[in-house]
């Protein structure tokens, strides 16, 4: 794969998951992608993918990054399977009820005995 020019400032995005770790790279209008195997060490697979997408590696030459987004599917995993430590909610003043709150998805919204489901978090703490 052709190399990145450096001159050109690009946007980056990353997802590291469970088995795969992805790459979406944006430079002047052109998008390219990189799909590697994930790694014990989760920068591992960002440089190996980074590479694949033809970002050079920490050499002389540089890229200018305009945006890089990073997701983490493994973590967000953990947190929805509830596999880990106990999770903390940190929120401003009068916004601990919003994960009780949610979105009102439910099959009868007026219901006075709706199922509910266990919190994703353990406990709130809210600050000014």
């Amino acid at each position: 794969m052709m190399q990145i020019q450096a001159e050109d400032p690009c946007c980056v995005g990353v997802d590291v998951g469970g088995t795969f770790t992805d790459l979406v790279l944006l430079q002047k209008g052109r998008i390219r992608t990189a799909k590697v195997l994930s790694t014990q060490s989760p920068e591992q697979g960002v440089l190996a993918a980074l590479a694949q997408a033809g970002i050079p590696g920490s050499g002389e030459e540089s890229i200018t990054l305009t945006r890089f987004c990073h997701g983490m599917t493994v973590a967000t995993n953990a947190l929805l399977e509830r596999k880990g430590v106990p999770t903390l909610l940190l929120t401003t003043a009068g916004f601990g009820d919003l994960l009780w709150l949610a979105r009102q998805h439910r099959p009868h919204l007026y219901d006075l005995t709706p199922i509910e489901t266990d919190p994703v978090v353990m406990a709130v703490e809210e600050v000014n």
